[in-house]
């Protein structure tokens, strides 16, 4: 799958260039959409999870159920997260192949040799990636971090203020590295270029269709 480029339904772009607003995101969300595109498929997360259950049987059924159900809801979202960072390594990135119209540069259609792909580098920069995302904690819970010793006798209370003042710097130094590594895709005006030519050539058509009519009008000819 990593030497298969993404390729979008031509008249799926098309009717999203004739509905979609100038100046939206929209088309850059359906083109990131891991779920539609993705390299590792969910049977073998399916795979994975069933096997470590059956190796921690014993484990897994003194767990509380609550605790078992967060469990997969973390390694699925480790398993998300490792299927973005992957697709950055498609053939044209996570935008996929370029729409007939395109003026971008299209790479020769030669078969790829799979073996010759350093999957041994490749996953090590994938784990980078995940690891430098998980690194942010912007979906940190209370914990003995934020416990502190007040009043006398001391006791220790949970600072929310501490808490929530974490949360919000950590969750804006995730957002301003989002925008530093996304900002190529805003800056992306083919979409919108494409969008300006059908409006234009749907405008000039409206105009000759109205002044025909005009021409016609007064010959009283029937429409």
């Amino acid at each position: 799958m990593l030497t298969v480029p993404i390729k979008r339904g031509q008249l799926d772009v098309l009717n999203q260039l004739q509905t979609s607003e100038i100046g939206s995101y929209e088309h850059f969300e359906t083109a990131m959409d891991i779920s539609v595109h993705p390299i590792l498929p969910v049977d073998l997360y399916l795979d994975i999870e069933r096997q470590r259950e059956e190796d921690n049987i014993r484990q897994a059924s003194l767990e509380n159920s609550v605790v078992q159900e967060s469990v997969h809801i973390h390694n699925k979202a480790v398993f998300d997260a490792l299927n973005e960072s992957l697709m950055k390594f498609r053939p044209y990135g996570i935008q996929g192949e370029p729409m007939p119209w395109s003026g971008k540069v299209r790479r020769l259609q030669t078969k790829v040799d799979t073996n010759q792909v350093d999957t041994e580098r490749l996953f090590f920069m994938v784990k980078q990636d995940v690891m430098r995302w998980a690194q942010n904690c912007i979906g940190c819970l209370p914990s003995p971090v934020f416990i502190v010793r007040q009043g006398l006798p001391p006791a220790e209370v949970f600072d929310e203020e501490i808490f929530q003042e974490t949360r919000e710097r950590r969750l804006a130094g995730m957002l301003a590295g989002e925008v530093a590594e996304q900002e190529h895709q805003w800056l992306n005006y083919e979409f919108e270029e494409s969008q300006v030519k059908i409006d234009l050539s749907d405008m000039i058509l409206e105009h000759l269709v109205e002044e025909l009519v005009n021409f016609l009008k007064p010959a009283n000819l029937p429409f």
